[in-house]
């Protein structure tokens, strides 16, 4: 039988990780403590890609420290919103799910005398204006009670396909309005600006937010993850930095890898026959951060930037696919050792990669074939015309 230190700590890989399993971040839950807690709080955007660690974070940085807060009034609530169907449906549950927590720590009798009438008006009425007016009845109730709620949001691009205009002025005067003001942590691949109805600026309901964009992890983070991993399984300096070649410093992904290692017994990775079985798991990851980035625009960004040509990447783009993570800048003779040729632009010395050496690869290899270099003809038309313009003057 295996003793305790020898079960694999990575295990449990795939679910919100806190406690002893979470790693690192410590400059990110510093962030998020100094906006959300205290008198005086705000809002907050946790960004990035997929399963880089945003639901993680949020849980450890609020959820773990839930009955330390309560001693201060302060309730916090994880609300999954991707299982709301409507914008009511959405309310009544940050409603109910409130509701649910008072019951057990709200011993002013005021609460159930005054609640259940609005509870009942939320559960019941189907007219907006009446339905919202309750909401906020709701609110300012436990606000005059003396209570701050912290709701933690997770996947909140979900709120796209159900909110409209109103539906975001109105969280935005629930955390905006001193009367009834709660504070909301969000999770999302994009921004609160991108996931607003099109004519929400109306609102500015983004207005209200700080924003975090969570990438990979650190130095720091790296050293903390190794650390969680008992000496007994005989982790080398070399198997870390095979691993390194593989996955990065992406959370998830580095959990897939280390599960499939350390359960299998491969700490030498010098046989690529032994990886045949975890290579299907990392492309197929890799697919879904594909598709999150042709989603929002930015695959075919993404390709000009790591293999070129770059003819209509904008600065806001570059920026945007920096802040993810999923590209970096190397130096050019870097890039040149894991692809064999330098590809793509060059700047002061320094070319794009993706977030590991092995992805890099996958990347060239499924989409050198399919670029298009037919936007560039017209620029390169012109530019030989110069040329020959330039014959001529000079015979």
């Amino acid at each position: 039988m295996a003793t305790q230190s020898l079960v694999n700590p990575f295990s449990d890989y795939g679910g919100i990780v806190y406690g002893e399993r979470f790693v690192g971040r410590v400059n990110e839950i510093n962030r998020i403590h100094q906006r959300v807690l205290g008198t005086a709080y705000g809002n907050i955007a946790i960004m990035g890609l997929p399963r880089i660690g945003k639901s993680s974070l949020a849980w450890e940085a609020i959820m773990t420290i839930k009955e330390e807060l309560l001693t201060e009034n302060t309730i916090a609530v994880f609300f999954q919103t991707g299982s709301c169907k409507s914008s009511q449906g959405f309310f009544q549950h940050l409603v109910n799910l409130l509701d649910d927590e008072l019951q057990f720590v709200c011993e002013d009798p005021r609460y159930e005398k005054f609640a259940e009438p609005i509870r009942t008006i939320i559960k019941n009425n189907s007219n907006p204006v009446e339905f919202s007016i309750a909401v906020q009845k709701y609110f300012k109730l436990v606000k005059k009670l003396g209570y701050k709620v912290i709701y933690v949001l997770d996947e909140f691009d979900s709120v796209q396909s159900i909110f409209d205009i109103s539906d975001f002025q109105m969280l935005r005067e629930l955390s905006y309005n001193p009367s009834m003001k709660i504070c909301l942590v969000t999770c999302s691949r994009k921004t609160i600006q991108e996931i607003e109805a099109i004519n929400g600026a109306l609102s500015n309901f983004y207005g209200t937010f700080s924003e975090l964009r969570l990438g990979m992890f650190s130095d720091g983070d790296m050293a903390d993850y190794w650390s969680k991993i008992p000496e007994e399984f005989g982790i080398t300096d070399e198997y870390k930095s095979n691993t390194d070649y593989y996955v990065g410093r992406h959370p998830f992904l580095l959990d897939v890898f280390n599960d499939f290692c350390l359960k299998n017994g491969i700490i030498q990775l010098d046989d690529a026959s032994l990886l045949n079985e975890i290579r299907l798991t990392l492309w197929h990851q890799f697919k879904t951060f594909q598709d999150t980035l042709q989603h929002e625009n930015l695959l075919d960004k993404a390709v000009q930037l790591v293999i070129g040509p770059a003819y209509n990447v904008t600065s806001m783009q570059e920026e945007k696919l920096l802040k993810y993570q999923f590209i970096n800048l190397v130096d050019n003779e870097q890039k040149v050792n894991v692809l064999g040729r330098l590809m793509g632009p060059s700047i002061e010395g320094k070319s794009y990669v993706c977030f590991s050496d092995y992805f890099t690869v996958f990347f060239d290899n499924e989409h050198w074939e399919s670029i298009d270099y037919w936007p560039l003809w017209t620029d390169t038309e012109k530019r030989i015309r110069g040329l020959i313009k330039i014959y001529i003057k000079n015979c």
